[in-house]
């Protein structure tokens, strides 16, 4: 997967804290747990499902991640997870599919890959929907992560024809242990989107100063930078 500078799962941390950018430039690369292999190779049976057409079955004992195999023990995960999904894209009468499409909002600096990226049959309507296996539960209304690549879809050349018609966009996060086979969704509209594009150019733009303002924080959470970042160490001594 091409990572950049700023991507969706760093979105809110760049518009909280530009400083995150610069003072993660050179901290090292953080080691996957066994919690996020698990993710990963839960992501990658959704993608050879909806995008090879492998069922899970034929996927049982074979697909991987690390040292995480799917099984029967996570099967109903991906049941879930499916579920879910074709709920929302009965719901939204979903026509087109795109999976992981990779979308640029700057070149070579801010963009992405989202899980999935769809459109009505109408084009009134586009999702933006993400795959997430964790416990500690991600809601969709007002999620940084959603307005980025929903963002990114409407300016990247080989998306934004998908959303020439779009009256209404809808963030979906289905994530089988915190909402069982049901999907959280946001639904915004344009507004909305130019909001999230007029702030993310500012963060941009502070990011680049030489002394970037810092905020501490929940986006602190997964920096590379928070085991060092004197913004952090001060809100701790405070607290202290």
């Amino acid at each position: 997967m091409h990572h950049l500078p700023i991507g969706g799962s760093t979105a809110k941390r760049t518009l909280e804290c530009p400083a995150w950018v610069s003072r993660s430039a050179n901290a090292p690369e953080q080691a996957s747990s066994t919690f996020a292999d698990e993710g990963s190779m839960l992501h990658l049976v959704m993608e050879n499902f909806y995008d090879n057409d492998i069922s899970f079955a034929d996927q049982l004992g074979v697909t991987t991640f690390g040292s995480h195999v799917f099984s029967e023990d996570t099967l109903e995960l991906a049941i879930m997870a499916h579920q879910a999904a074709e709920a929302v894209f009965d719901q939204y009468d979903i026509d087109e599919m795109m999976i992981e499409p990779f979308m640029e909002i700057v070149k070579d600096e801010v963009g992405g890959s989202t899980d999935l990226l769809c459109a009505s049959s109408d084009g009134k309507t586009v999702l933006v929907l993400d795959w997430k296996f964790g416990r500690h539960g991600v809601e969709a209304e007002d999620n940084k992560q959603g307005l980025f690549y929903t963002l990114a879809a409407s300016l990247d050349p080989s998306t934004k024809s998908m959303l020439e018609k779009a009256e209404k966009f809808v963030f979906a996060i289905v994530q089988p242990k915190v909402y069982g086979n049901k999907a959280d969704v946001w639904e915004f509209g344009p507004q909305a989107l130019e909001d999230f594009d007029i702030g993310l150019s500012f963060a941009r733009t502070a990011a680049a100063k030489e002394k970037p303002p810092a905020k501490a924080g929940d986006h602190c959470h997964y920096c590379p930078a928070a085991p060092t970042c004197e913004t952090k160490m001060l809100q701790a001594r405070s607290a202290l």
